[in-house]
């Protein structure tokens, strides 16, 4: 064993010289398999013209250097090709691009070693800031504008926070000009934009504005006269569900506050009838439907104070085409009903009929349908001479949410659960037997008569005349869903049954009468153009123009009182029941206010103001945007403190209210406050 012990030992020295000689073979300094080199890290993906880092590790060797690069080169660039860690920055793409981020290793004693690491640069919606200024006086129009690109059907919606704060003109396009209210101090608000597309996150950019105050006269609290700017022939009134007062002009639709304030101006077209949403249940208190004769064909559409998202405001047009091509490819044997829509000028007063079924939401309007000869199917005229003169006026009803009625004004009448069109029950008649004299299919197969059930009048009630469609002026629903129209020509009131879409319209109640031939008397009218009814009483208010007074009816037809009657200067038309239980009436005659306010017992309204400012209980500091709300039985409105927690509220008639003060973060209070007229 001795022996053996030597020759072992000086194997494993020989051994061991011969492995540790192996290790440093091929040169000396730290190279061969020592040398090591990790993965890239960094993000897999990144969105364009946007940064991020990459870095390396490397080590076993001397002179280690680094050499970054990016394929395809126009996918971006590195702030330095050398570093271990370096910042990438992505370019602006059209489309998602897949690129490499390449490093190739170098050091003294080693070969190169070349590291790719997979990266996607996803496009974005690139929005630039907003263009527009810092400051501005109030009253004062200032622009703003906003870039954006890198994807298709790029929108934008503009706002400004807070909404009191002003208005804005076009809310929907790439530029918009912002206008704001008076101001009783320096105000910061925040101009925004959302900016979407079809592919893509919206994008929201803000911008700071600061509104300056200017000098202005003190409030007179002698003169707190709602409306007193009102221009032009007040054609029609319509009370949103806010409080708010829309009025229809032959200049315009002008928005006011709930306090006769002027806001601003809804449309510039002449409007002849509106009728506001809050009559069914999609009330959001932000607009009208409206018709008149420059505006869309007469079609009714919608004007808004603000600008809806399907979202907040989920109303309904009837605008658009909903069928192409030849009508009677798409519903073959189809009777086409070509009808123009109501038509009314600078001369005619009346307010154009729309209003809306309280039950169903349907909308009825009045209109005008001469003719029915668009096709094979109905090459008969109605003939406008057989009801006695009238121009073939009728009611069309139409469900809404029914297919949208055409450009064209052509009306489908198949199956009749879309549209019905309601005549005079006379018209309707010799229609009928017109066509089936003339051996062909009536073309209006799914209307339904008007009938002018009279035959219970008063007994002091003579024959009338013009109790046909072409004489309905103005027309609501009641709360039992009877049709109230102001029969202009027939010098009287009627009131239908309860209507149900499709069926005929049936006059239950005929108000007037002509005694001794004049229609002078309590109940009696001449050439009534307007009703309104109270949504407290359910009393019916209606302007007796021929006779320049309001007359008022409970909800049975029975009189109630008259005034006005005694104001040679006062010609109504139009009338409205407002926030406030006033009833605001056009006055007709010519050099005069264009409009009256009377309360619901025909005394003129008196006018006085409310100011002052909220504060905290606790700290004494005053609370922006507190909302003050006048609370009663009809509408409440409200008003806004500003950043100092002062408000005014003009136009309160004088009397009693009630004061609701809501702040976030404090509690609710109420109270009551008495308001001297002037």
């Amino acid at each position: 064993m001795k022996v053996n012990q030597p020759f072992s030992l000086a194997v494993f020295l020989v051994l061991t010289t011969f492995l540790l000689f192996g290790c440093g073979g091929g040169g000396g300094g730290g190279g061969g398999d020592n040398f090591v080199v990790g993965d890239i890290t960094g993000p897999n993906s990144m969105i364009e013209t946007t940064q991020a880092q990459f870095s390396i590790t490397a080590t076993g060797d001397t002179g280690i250097g680094y050499s970054w690069a990016v394929n395809p080169a126009v996918a971006g660039s590195f702030d330095t090709q050398t570093g271990s860690t370096v910042t990438f920055s992505a370019s602006e793409t059209d489309a998602t691009l897949t690129a490499e981020i390449r490093v190739t290793v170098t050091s003294d004693n080693n070969d190169p070693v070349v590291k790719i690491h997979s990266l996607e640069i996803t496009n974005a919606l690139i929005v630039g800031n907003i263009v527009g200024p810092d400051t501005v006086d109030e009253g004062v129009a200032a622009d703003f504008s906003v870039t954006a690109s890198g994807d298709t059907g790029i929108t934008w919606l503009w706002e400004v926070i807070p909404s009191s704060a002003g208005y804005i003109s076009d809310p929907g396009a790439e530029s918009t000009t912002f206008t704001s209210g008076g101001l009783s101090a320096d105000i910061d608000v925040d101009i925004n934009v959302t900016v979407d597309s079809d592919n893509l996150d919206p994008v929201v950019k803000s911008a700071d504005l600061t509104i300056i105050n200017l000098p202005t006269t003190p409030i007179d609290p002698s003169e707190p006269d709602p409306f007193d700017n009102l221009q032009g022939q007040v054609l029609d009134i319509a009370v949103e569900g806010d409080g708010d007062v829309v009025i229809a002009t032959d200049v315009g639709l002008e928005l006011f506050s709930a306090f006769g304030e002027y806001d601003h101006q809804m449309a510039s077209s002449q409007i002849t009838g509106i009728q506001a949403f809050y009559n069914f249940w999609d009330d959001y208190g932000v607009g009208v439907m409206a018709v008149g004769p420059g505006v869309n064909d007469g079609r009714p559409t919608e004007f808004f104070d603000i600008v809806p998202t399907v979202v907040d405001y989920p109303f309904y047009t009837f605008d658009a085409a909903w069928w192409a091509g030849d009508p009677d490819n798409y519903y073959v044997g189809t009777c086409v009903a070509t009808v123009s829509s109501s038509s009314f000028t600078l001369t005619d007063k009346t307010p154009a009929g729309i209003a809306w079924h309280p039950e169903t939401g349907d909308i009825y309007q009045k209109v005008f349908a001469p003719d029915c000869n668009a096709d094979t199917d109905c090459q008969w005229t109605l003939d406008p001479s057989i009801d006695g003169g009238g121009s073939g006026a009728a009611i069309l009803a139409y469900n809404r949410y029914a297919p949208l009625w055409p450009d064209f004004m052509f009306l489908f009448f198949e199956g009749g659960e879309d549209y019905v069109l309601y005549y005079d029950g006379t018209y309707f008649l010799t229609m009928q037997n017109y066509a089936a004299y003339s051996g062909l299919t009536p073309c209006l197969i799914n209307s339904q008569p008007i009938q002018w059930d009279i035959t219970n009048p008063p007994i002091w009630q003579s024959t009338r005349d013009g109790m046909i469609a072409d004489s309905i002026g103005d027309f609501v629903f009641d709360q039992y869903n009877r049709m109230i129209m102001a029969v202009t020509e027939g010098d009287a009131i009627c009131i239908t049954d309860p209507v149900v879409f499709g069926d005929p319209i049936v006059i239950q109640t005929t108000l007037g009468g002509r005694q001794n031939g004049e229609g002078v008397l309590p109940g009696e009218f001449t050439r009534p153009r307007a009703v309104a009814l109270s949504p407290v009483t359910g009393d019916l208010f209606v302007s007796d123009t021929g006779n320049g007074r309001i007359q008022v009816f409970d909800p049975d037809g029975n009189f109630i009182r008259e005034f006005g009657g005694n104001d040679d200067s006062f010609i109504p038309g139009a009338l409205v029941i407002d926030a406030f239980g006033s009833v605001l009436v056009a006055n007709l005659e010519a050099g005069q206010n264009p409009m009256r306010i009377y309360d619901e017992f025909g005394s003129p309204v008196s006018f006085g103001a409310l100011e002052g400012h909220v504060t905290s209980l606790a700290s004494g500091d005053p609370i922006q945007y507190a909302t003050i709300t006048v609370v009663n039985d009809y509408i409440t409105a409200h008003v806004d403190s500003d950043v100092d927690g002062y408000y005014y509220m003009s136009g309160i008639p004088g009397g009693s209210h009630n004061l609701k003060v809501e702040a976030s973060g404090h509690t609710d209070i109420e109270t009551n406050v008495t308001v001297d007229a002037g």
